[in-house]
């Protein structure tokens, strides 16, 4: 398929990675010929008339146009302009593995070219997934069935979690908060199906619907599973029961951003000791991970309710419950209803209609599962070694500045500020791509003519990453290690390695462009950099000293007076109302907004000292990287779990804190845009 097919395709649904707008902590920006082309069309009606005015709402005002004729795409949530700028990357790698496709049988079994090619076609193979139907997962139903005993069960949960279903316990590696050398394993609450606690207990409306639509798609998977048919409504109300009794007993989603409450070191015969009915040891053996040194619990009180209902008097309710793990997290892998019905309650939740286009499903698949490899191709062929070098002198600039800020804050002692930067001076700064590519040679990938599937693909694939996991346990970190693909629009601060990471993707129009002015480069690939840094010192990331570790660097003085300007912060967003009684959670929001308030001070300085002072270029530019429209369901959810506030109000809430503002468009007492400098709440 030609390149101007597979665009025209793509753009008919405008986004192409759903939920993303949400999860990332920065978005990129609109440069400054394209921001003046942008505000120069803000001639909505309400602009013209005078109902609206940029003092008073300057999202809105600067987005006006864009904001009236967006529309959400079919099988998604949203639309913003990360999605729009990603179009440039989705559409390269996709006619490129579109192309390996056609050409599969050149490559030499075991290539990157042959895994990529056949794990898309098996993924775009319909005929054959409706063909095969459950036979991929049914070593795991089977031995579900089959278990007579507690025992037995243990088992199949075994099985499953060494193909990648979590059941009960989920396990990861990663290093030590209290000591960022060494990896250590951390274990924690198992899956379930609805996206958190809340959407068990809440009773609103919305949520009830959810609950409802649960329940229909947890009954139509059972009636799947033949000696399930009869009582799969049955099956599915005993599972969501059992379900909402134990996700009762997890973290909210503001305690899960509490690292104190997360951080709960034990050792195995602890974990045996205090867990009498599920076998901790015969599990952790069977799946890998019984000779830690030492385990992490991240939600002790877990495993407290799990001892209490994994009890042999329930093994048919929990032969039902490890069922649907397995139906959950494998349903859009296999026949195209299966996929149908995972894709149709998915949209319930969010709001969204339709679906993606195959080849959409198809790209996606292969990135989620063989990403490095598509980076592979991405750096090899569009990325450039000078974007690197002028993006690396970008973030020393930055860097330079934030220091100065440091320096210069009143609330903060001598002690605390050598402190502070001398994390800045030891902060590691990764652009572009790893200086290391994983190892994929022993993958086996196969299309389903040589008797392989697109979910046994994705066993493979998930077997590779946890051989790799296992074999770090209890080793030293590998600081080089990155947690994103390069070819992935996004960027991250990570405290254990004090850290900040750009992809190669997120270096490209219109993020950055080397013939930009400055202040274009900063509203977008500036304010990223800076938000990232600025992570260092949120209500979280202040934890950690410059070594990665949690440890409390800050006199007793300071941290007080850092919380009470952080509550500032909280209540500031708890104030706004993004829906009718539905508001903006300060505290579960608190470390983005942080960041979000810290990059943009240090991007305006910074633009005022290096560049021409053109602040409203800056500003527009800013407004314009975070325009975005989602569905009011999304919108919901994401209030609940989303540790970013909404974009508009990572725009307004923003900018009303910033005095440069102010001046900039002579805001005054009585506009909406308006807080009084007493109000204005300044960190960092």
């Amino acid at each position: 398929m030609k390149r101007k097919t597979i665009v025209k395709l793509l753009a008919a649904l405008a986004v192409l990675t759903a939920l993303s707008l949400f999860t990332t902590g920065c978005l990129p920006l609109i440069l400054r010929d394209t921001v003046k082309e942008v505000f120069s069309q803000v001639t909505s009606e309400e602009v013209k008339s005078g109902e609206l005015r940029l003092q008073d709402d300057y999202y809105d005002y600067v987005n006006a146009k864009w904001l009236k004729t967006a529309e959400i795409g079919s099988g998604v949530p949203a639309i913003d302009s990360f999605a729009e700028a990603s179009m440039q990357t989705t559409t390269d790698l996709l006619e490129i593995l579109m192309e390996l496709d056609d050409k599969a049988k050149a490559y030499e079994k075991g290539s990157d070219e042959q895994m990529l090619a056949d794990f898309y076609h098996t993924s775009m193979d319909y005929a054959n997934r409706d063909k095969d139907g459950l036979n991929p997962i049914m070593p795991f139903l089977n031995a579900i069935k089959n278990a007579k005993s507690i025992d037995g069960l243990m088992d199949a949960l075994i099985l499953m979690d060494n193909a990648g279903i979590g059941s009960f316990i989920m396990w990861g590696v990663s290093a030590d908060a209290h000591d960022s050398r060494k990896n250590a394993l951390y274990v924690d609450t198992g899956h379930i199906g609805l996206p958190q606690k809340d959407y068990y207990q809440d009773t609103d409306t919305q949520t009830q619907k959810i609950q409802s639509e649960y329940k229909k798609y947890l009954k139509a998977l059972f009636a799947n599973i033949p000696w399930y048919k009869t009582d799969a409504e049955k099956c599915a109300e005993a599972v969501y029961a059992f379900e909402k009794e134990l996700s009762s007993s997890y973290w909210d989603a503001e305690e899960q951003r509490e690292i104190e409450k997360l951080y709960n070191p034990t050792s195995l015969d602890e974990l045996i000791a205090t867990n009498k009915t599920f076998d901790i040891k015969k599990f952790f053996i069977g799946t890998g991970i019984g000779n830690a040194s030492t385990y992490i619990v991240q939600c002790p009180q877990y495993f407290t309710k799990l001892n209490e209902l994994f009890t042999a008097d329930k093994l048919e309710l929990l032969k039902q419950y490890a069922t649907a793990k397995v139906l959950l997290q494998t349903d859009y892998f296999l026949t195209s209803d299966l996929e149908k019905l995972h894709i149709a309650f998915n949209n319930i939740v969010n709001g969204s209609d339709g679906s993606l286009l195959d080849i959409e499903k198809g790209y996606n698949n292969v990135n989620d599962y063989l990403g490095e490899l598509l980076s592979r191709i991405y750096v090899k062929d569009f990325f450039s070694e000078d974007t690197k070098k002028n993006v690396t002198k970008m973030v020393e600039m930055i860097i330079k500045t934030y220091e100065k800020r440091i320096n210069k804050l009143d609330w903060m002692s001598d002690t605390t500020k050598q402190k502070a930067i001398k994390k800045l001076e030891t902060m590691k700064l990764k652009i572009g791509y790893p200086d290391k590519w994983n190892d994929y040679s022993t993958l086996d990938i196969k299309t389903y003519e040589e008797g392989g599937s697109l979910y046994g693909n994705i066993i493979n694939t998930y077997k590779l990453s946890c051989k790799k996991s296992l074999s770090e346990i209890d080793q030293p970190v590998d600081p080089k290690e990155w947690g994103m693909t390069a070819h992935t629009v996004n960027a991250y601060y990570n405290p254990s390695n004090n850290e900040i990471v750009f992809p190669a993707a997120m270096l490209q129009a219109p993020f950055y462009d080397e013939s930009a002015p400055l202040e274009a480069n900063l509203g977008g690939i500036g304010s990223i950099i800076a938000h990232e840094v600025s992570h260092a010192f949120d209500d979280e990331g202040a934890k950690y000293d410059e070594n990665g570790n949690l440890n409390n660097w800050w006199t007793e003085q300071d941290l007080k007076v850092y919380q009470t300007k952080t509550q500032a912060l909280v209540e500031q967003y708890d104030s706004v109302e993004v829906a009718d009684g539905e508001y903006i959670n300060g505290t579960l929001t608190l470390g983005e907004n942080i960041a979000d308030l810290g990059g943009m001070n240090c991007i305006v300085e910074v633009a005022k000292e290096f560049g021409n002072g053109d602040l409203d270029v800056l500003f527009q530019a800013y407004a314009n990287a975070w325009r975005s429209k989602c569905t009011p369901e999304y919108t919901s959810y994401a209030l609940k779990a989303d540790v970013h506030s909404p974009d508009k109000y990572r725009v307004n809430e923003v900018l009303k804190n910033i005095d440069d503002f102010y001046t900039t468009y002579n805001v005054k007492k009585g506009d909406g845009m308006y807080l009084s400098p007493k109000e204005r709440v300044k960190i960092w």
